[in-house]
């Protein structure tokens, strides 16, 4: 494949953590309810308060990833359309060091390492996702 359609194909691979990002949210939801309704009946969360808490946390780490892949999906899919992609690059690496998203001064990195790189954000934006499942899942039949 071209570095054109591999910037392309990992755009859309990267989209699909807008899915994990949905389900995490909606299990943030059920934290959240969880605790509103354990708190106007007075109810003590004493048992399940631990992993609710972790729950939540493993959520918010799973809203950051979700932040960086969907931003890398949208840096891919522009500068997959730029005529020149090592010229797309080297003005990629400008930008985000003006912006201080990147340090300043290192080696210019090639497409493959930044593809695997941002494979790697889908892979903890999904490893956070189901960290966040298994607490939830711990607190509903643990707590």
């Amino acid at each position: 494949m071209s570095e054109r359609t591999d910037l392309q194909v990992t755009a859309a691979l990267l989209r699909q953590g807008r899915r994990l990002h949905g389900l995490s949210l909606a299990m943030l939801g059920v934290v959240c309810l969880w605790a509103l309704a354990a708190w106007a009946m007075q109810n003590s969360l004493a048992a399940a308060a631990w992993w609710l808490g972790a729950s939540a946390v493993a959520g918010m780490v799973q809203v950051y990833w979700a932040l960086r892949t969907d931003f890398d999906a949208d840096l891919f899919e522009i500068m997959s359309k730029r005529e020149n992609l090592q010229q797309a690059a080297s003005d990629l690496d400008a930008s985000l060091r003006e912006l201080g998203l990147i340090r300043g001064g290192g080696e210019p990195r090639d497409w493959s390492s930044r593809l695997r790189g941002a494979g790697c954000l889908l892979c903890w934006q999904a490893v956070s996702a189901a960290i966040q499942a298994v607490l939830l899942i711990l607190a509903i039949y643990g707590g």
